[in-house]
C-alpha cells in the first residue's frame, strides 16, 4: 500500500526499497512529525501524516536571550523606556544636570535632553528670544570664547575697542545672562557642576594651576573689591585783586 503525506506527495519508502523511486522533497520527516496516523488496515510500517495533528506550541516558543538572566532594572518601566517622566522633571527642576540623570537612568546624555525638549514643549528657551546676532554671540560665549572675541566674530565691528564695549553692553542684558545659563544648563554646564569642578583645581598640587583656580572662584563669586572711585569738594574762597597798576 502506498501512503501519501499531508500534501499529496509520496512518503519516504521504507528500509530496504528504492529510494530514490518514492522520494518526494517535501515529505515530513518521521522524527519531525508530531503525531502519524495509518492509512491501512495491516500492519506495514508506513504512515500517513495528519495536516491537523500539528502542535502549535513551538511556534510560540523562542530562543532564550542572555537578557532572561539578568536582574531586573528598577528603572525600567513595564513599557520598556528606562526613563521615568516624572522623576525626571523633578530631578531636573531640583537642578540635577544632564549627565547626573543619564548615570541615574542608565542613558545617554542625549536621550535625557531629548526626553526634557519632548515634555517641556511650551516652554520657549531664552536664547530664541534674542536678536539673530545675540543669538550667535551667545552661542559662542558657551562654547568657551570670550565675549569680546564672541563679538568681533558676529558683529560688524571696526576696532578692538569697539568689540570690546558692544560686548561689555551685551553682556549687561538680563535677557542675554539668562540665555547663556539656560544653555550651559542643558549642556550640563550647572553653576553647581562648575564649582565643583573649580575646587577641584583649587585644591590642586600645582601652585600655579591653584592660584589661578582660585582667583577664577572670587570672579565666579564676584568677590572682588569693585573700584574704589572718590569724590572730593573742596570749597575755595578767592579774592579777586585789582593786577591793572603792575601793567
Amino acid at each position: 500500500m502506498i501512503t501519501t503525506n499531508q500534501w499529496g506527495g509520496v512518503a519516504p519508502a521504507p528500509r530496504g526499497g528504492n529510494l530514490m523511486e518514492n522520494f518526494d522533497p517535501f515529505a515530513i520527516l518521521p522524527d519531525e512529525a508530531p503525531e502519524t496516523t495509518t492509512t491501512g488496515g495491516g500492519d506495514t510500517g508506513l504512515e500517513a501524516y495528519s495536516p491537523f495533528s500539528v502542535n502549535p506550541d513551538p511556534l510560540l516558543t523562542r530562543k532564550p536571550s542572555r537578557a532572561d538572566n539578568q536582574p531586573t532594572n528598577p528603572q525600567r518601566l513595564p513599557t520598556g523606556r528606562k526613563i521615568n517622566d516624572q522623576e525626571l522633571i523633578d530631578r531636573f527642576n531640583a537642578g540635577a544636570t544632564g549627565r547626573e540623570l543619564a548615570a541615574h537612568f542608565g542613558c545617554s546624555p542625549a536621550a535625557i535632553s531629548k526626553r526634557l525638549k519632548r515634555l517641556q514643549p511650551g516652554v520657549p528657551r531664552a536664547i530664541d528670544q534674542l536678536t539673530e546676532k545675540q543669538a550667535a554671540a551667545v552661542v559662542r560665549i558657551v562654547k568657551g570664547e570670550s565675549p569680546t572675541n564672541a563679538v568681533d566674530q558676529v558683529y560688524d565691528t571696526t576696532s578692538r575697542a569697539s568689540s570690546k564695549e558692544i560686548a561689555r553692553k551685551l553682556m549687561g542684558l538680563p535677557q542675554v545672562q539668562l540665555a547663556i545659563e539656560e544653555e550651559m544648563n542643558r549642556a550640563g554646564l550647572t553653576r553647581t557642576y562648575r564649582c565643583a569642578k573649580l575646587a577641584e583645581h583649587v585644591d590642586a598640587a600645582d601652585p600655579g594651576v591653584s592660584l589661578r583656580a582660585l582667583d577664577m572662584s572670587f570672579r565666579l563669586a564676584d568677590e572682588y573689591p569693585a573700584a574704589k572711585v572718590k569724590n572730593v569738594n573742596l570749597n575755595i574762597d578767592t579774592m579777586p585783586v585789582d593786577l591793572s597798576a603792575y601793567q
